[in-house]
């Protein structure tokens, strides 16, 4: 195994850990509001009344969750949410803004986001969480355009976020995973003499699943450097910041010395990594995938602890 799938492993491992009760609780929302078979039976009552020495018993179920939960997707589906853009500094305007707006609509409209909207809402209104996952797609790879795409997790299990984070907006968020399943025949499609195994804990990726199949997992993390940024003034006079090899390219160009008025340290985001492995090695499997943003919505453990969104950026 390699080391960056050992360490994939450490921490997808750790997460689970951490969120264990809290994805325990999720299970028992999702069984209990299942509109096709809803488990609101107590296992030790239903239990006894099916073990009667007198006979089986009926354990009947009067379903009055599905109502509340149709209620929310229903409200979605009539009135979407969209994205908006708003016209604040740096020299923007409503002209603008407009523009963008019509940018957001085209995005909106080729993902069917208003469907991924409902599911996302109606997972939130089961088990208290839903996702949304927006990264790019491809609409010319001989000019290597690229869109964002907008889709949801329909389990959210399948999802581990960093339980660490501690920023209501998730901000501080330092990795993510995303779990697919794949048929036995579709793995050894795509990745032909890798060993099929699923990626994590089977009994956590394949709880009510009895098929066949192989868990893909992808993880989001990021990275930080810090890159020196110097301050100096330009050819025209005027005060203007770079890094190390901007200063050499503007001094080149200028044919002189610049003088230099101040040096920083500043701390950079470096590109964040997506990759994909399951327990084969990895390194036949990753790839960076550009910028991506993954919007991955957590619920507390407590009823004390608010509902934190957790943007996981890509």
């Amino acid at each position: 195994m390699s080391d960056v799938l050992a360490e994939a492993q450490r921490l997808f491992n750790e997460s689970l850990d951490a969120c264990r009760e809290q994805r325990q609780q999720m299970v028992e929302d999702l069984a209990f509001s299942d509109p096709s078979n809803p488990d609101q039976w107590d296992a030790a009552t239903r239990l006894q009344r099916e073990s009667d020495p007198g006979g089986k018993r009926p354990c009947l179920v009067m379903d009055q969750t599905s109502q509340y939960v149709q209620q929310v997707s229903g409200q979605v589906e009539q009135n979407p949410p969209a994205v908006h853009a708003i016209p604040v500094g740096g020299g923007a305007d409503k002209k603008a803004a407009e523009q963008i707006d019509g940018r957001f609509r085209h995005i909106e409209h080729a993902s069917r986001a208003s469907q991924h909207y409902a599911r996302a809402l109606t997972s939130a209104a089961r088990a208290g969480v839903g996702y949304l996952i927006v990264r790019p797609t491809y609409i010319n790879r001989a000019l290597n355009w690229q869109e964002p795409r907008i889709s949801s997790e329909p389990n959210p299990l399948n999802v581990v976020c960093d339980p660490w984070s501690t920023e209501t907006d998730g901000s501080d968020m330092g990795f993510g995973f995303l779990l697919t399943p794949y048929s036995i025949r579709e793995g050894e499609r795509r990745w032909p003499g890798k060993e099929m195994k699923d990626f994590g804990e089977p009994s956590a990726t394949k709880r009510d699943d009895s098929r066949k199949s192989v868990v893909l997992a992808e993880q989001w993390y990021k990275e930080t450097n810090t890159t020196e940024v110097i301050v100096y003034q330009g050819a025209d006079g005027e005060e203007t910041s770079g890094d190390a090899d901007q200063y050499e390219a503007d001094c080149m160009a200028a044919q002189m010395q610049l003088p230099v008025i101040r040096k920083s340290k500043d701390k950079t985001r470096k590109k964040d990594h997506d990759k994909k492995g399951h327990y084969a090695p990895c390194n036949a499997l990753h790839y960076e995938a550009g910028d991506v943003f993954g919007y991955l919505e957590r619920r507390p453990e407590d009823v004390q602890k608010i509902v934190r969104p957790h943007v996981l950026e890509k």
